[in-house]
């Protein structure tokens, strides 16, 4: 039966024709769509690194580099990309071990071992995917699942972050008091220790150890069936087999982590890396910052991207520990910043142990290294996030939330260690009214801009000899600067530049909160390292925790370094071939590292008598343990960098000057110009007031009083 025309339920004509035009426009539109995404999204990143052995021998093995990254189809977006970074810790479920440490000034710092890791009986899963989705423990056990039995421990379960923590401190949570470390005279004297609380490295000599060179050298572990590095089983295990092959051995490779701002080990970038690191047989190990993720407020100093030193701290720690296994780090976002800022000051010798404690490692003691999602520049950023007329506002309005979260819930210790007026900076709304409210101040600096130009990494990236990559997003909304100059001039950094990714976020794929696209760079770039550009990949730690005496003379603070571009401690077989660098530019590229550092101490802080001031040589009283040379050197440098400025001063105040003078000279011309103009109207006047008297005058009389006339009114 046919509906009548007007009629209810009348269906408009479809036929053959109809059909087919609606599928050929949808099979056109699908075609330009793809022809977009695999023209202008999906496209290998841009390059930047010079000719050496990272060129040569590294990058071939880094397919992901090499490949075009394809940003997931329907979150391609800058935004949509970062906004969904953050899901991807609801994807990932995990166990840490939490190790606490501490540093110089008393800071306490959080080693959150990815799932246990750092157990000795402890076997690597299948793949990064056996972590996700799962919930690893109850918060009521201490073990079970696919861990070994351990001692009674306490946990503490979040289960909106998706992880847990365990603690050997029986009795209090994580988030709890400093765990104590073992003073060397209570050693000495036989007290007794908990078995398998602390893990003793070395032991300087009681008389001459302080209690900072008891922090550094002996630490308590979170990990209650870890014995002390020394013990045969762990020297005799089995080679490490990627996929849950066997139990890791000492010599494994080991991945630390350094996270973003106000984040942790619960982030899921954080958490997928480590992922990927242990489903290739290695270690994962994340720094937490002073006051983050639980851990107490116990310095002057809150973190911040300058406090390179705590990086140093994390490094130094996990190296006593595994004295033989080969080191790697990745910063992301402020991670970035604070890790690019170590490697710098560390590869020009600015990092040394406090005096008494054992030199473990000469340089940065890293491998290789990864910064991703870096602002690099601290200034543009904060610019691109200040405008309040751009969608990147949001973002910082999102940073300030959480930067008056941390601040609120550490008021009572910031306002009993520092000056810092917390109160003030709860009532701001952005990240730079909050560090205009004193902010920098309590880190030790002058003012907001003094603290952007410390933490920036322009000054640092020349000086960098340890292999790293530095993986950018081009839309970035926390992107300050591209690096491009001082990468290409570097033959130890490798610059990749994406077209899409956002912030930390890089996904890809169909389902984008899975493995990310960073994970796969970092940990191929890790890899490609430890297996391409090594002559003998362990070689660098062949001679670990022997002092600074095995340290190679190249890389000494006395500001020697050697030509392949690589700290290392091994043998002379072990070293990278030589790349063709100056020598004026590599003391160049130490003295921008020394001088960025000695700026970081030059206007002491509120609360500089009680905190550590960052290792800058400049400071005379070194408390870092720099020695006569390096002070005397950076003394130099930081005399130079004075007399250039003043210099620049000079030659602006010049140029000021010099305009200041055609400025007056055109003022006079114009004056000049003015009072002629005058005279001749003036004398225009009287002519014509003369020819209207009718000739009454004679001519000579006439010229005499007009000029009489002219010159009174002149």
């Amino acid at each position: 039966m046919k509906s009548e025309p007007g009629q209810g339920g009348a269906l408009p004509p479809w036929n053959s024709t109809t059909a087919g035009g609606a599928a050929l426009g949808a099979v056109a539109a699908l075609a330009l769509w793809q022809a977009h995404y695999h023209s202008n999204v999906a496209v290998p990143p841009r390059l930047w690194v010079a000719d050496g052995p990272l060129r040569e021998r590294v990058l071939p093995h880094c397919s992901a580099l090499l490949r075009p990254f394809a940003p997931t189809p329907w979150a391609a977006n800058k935004h949509a990309q970062t906004v969904l970074g953050l899901l991807r810790t609801l994807t990932m479920r995990n166990h840490y071990n939490r190790q606490l440490i501490l540093t110089v000034d008393g800071a306490t710092l959080g080693l959150d071992w990815f799932d246990g890791c750092d157990a000795p009986s402890y076997r690597a899963p299948t793949s990064a995917a056996a972590h996700s989705h799962r919930p690893r423990h109850a918060s009521s056990g201490g073990g079970g699942g696919e861990h070994p039995p351990q001692a009674p421990t306490v946990q503490s379960v979040d289960s909106a972050k998706g992880s847990s923590f365990t603690s050997n401190r029986v009795g209090s949570s994580p988030a709890g008091a400093v765990a104590p470390a073992v003073a060397p005279a209570a050693a000495s004297a036989g007290a007794p220790a908990p078995p398998a609380r602390t893990i003793t490295t070395s032991t300087p000599p009681a008389a001459t150890a302080s209690a900072h060179t008891a922090s550094m050298s002996m630490h308590a572990s979170a990990c209650s069936s870890c014995p002390s590095n020394s013990s045969p089983s762990l020297s005799n295990s089995p080679s490490p087999q990627p996929g849950g092959g066997g139990a890791l051995p000492a010599t494994a490779p080991i991945l630390l982590v350094c996270h973003g701002i106000n984040g942790g080990s619960h982030e899921g970038y954080a958490k997928w890396v480590c992922a990927a690191a242990v489903a290739r047989g290695w270690r994962a190990v994340v720094l937490n910052y002073r006051g983050c993720n639980g851990l107490p407020f116990t310095a002057p100093r809150g973190y911040a991207a300058t406090l390179s030193h705590d990086v140093y701290t994390a490094v130094y720690s996990v190296r006593a520990r595994f004295p033989g296994a080969p080191l790697f780090a990745v910063g992301y976002s402020l991670g970035g910043l604070k890790l690019t800022k170590y490697l710098g000051e560390a590869d020009a010798g600015l990092h040394v142990p406090p005096p008494g404690a054992p030199r473990l490692f000469a340089g940065s003691g890293l491998e290789a290294a990864a910064v991703v999602s870096s602002p690099v520049s601290l200034w543009h950023s904060s610019a691109n996030l200040a405008d309040r007329s751009s969608v990147n506002f949001m973002y910082n309005l999102a940073v300030a939330y959480k930067l008056r979260e941390h601040l609120a819930h550490h008021k009572e210790q910031i306002q009993a260690l520092t000056r810092f007026d917390v109160d003030s900076a709860l009532a701001a709304w952005t990240v730079g009214e909050i560090e205009d409210r004193g902010l920098p101040a309590s880190f030790g600096f002058s003012s907001r801009q003094h603290y952007y130009e410390v933490a920036g990494s322009l000054d640092y990236i020349p000086a960098i000899t340890t292999p790293t990559l530095i993986l950018l997003a081009e839309d970035d909304p926390f992107l300050g600067v591209i690096p491009d100059a001082e990468c290409s001039r570097n033959p130890n950094t490798l610059l990749a530049v994406t077209r899409r990714g956002g912030h930390v976020a890089f996904l890809q794929g169909a389902w984008p909160l899975g493995r990310a696209y960073m994970d796969d760079a970092v940990t191929e770039f890790f890899d490609a390292t430890l297996k391409h550009l090594h002559d003998t990949p362990h070689s660098k730690h062949a001679q670990a925790g022997a002092g600074a005496g095995t340290a190679r003379a190249g890389v000494e603070a006395a500001g020697g370094r050697q030509q392949g571009g690589t700290a290392r401690t091994g043998t002379a077989a072990a070293a990278l071939p030589v790349v063709a660098v100056s020598d004026a530019a590599r003391a160049a590229a130490t003295a921008g590292a020394v001088a960025a550092a000695a700026r970081s101490c030059a206007t002491p802080s509120c609360c500089s008598d009680a905190a550590w001031r960052s290792p800058g040589a400049a400071a005379a009283e070194g408390p870092a343990g720099n020695d006569a040379t390096s002070r005397a050197k950076a003394a130099v440098l930081a005399a130079a960098e004075a007399a250039k400025r003043a210099e620049t001063e000079a030659a602006t105040l010049a140029r000021k000057a010099e305009a200041a003078g055609r400025a007056a000279a055109q003022v006079r011309l114009l004056m000049h110009l003015q009072q002629q103009q005058e005279e001749q109207r003036l004398l225009r006047a009287m002519m014509s007031a003369d020819a209207t008297d009718g000739g009454e005058q004679t001519q000579p009389k006439r010229a005499v009083t007009q000029d009489r006339d002219i010159r009174s009114r002149l």
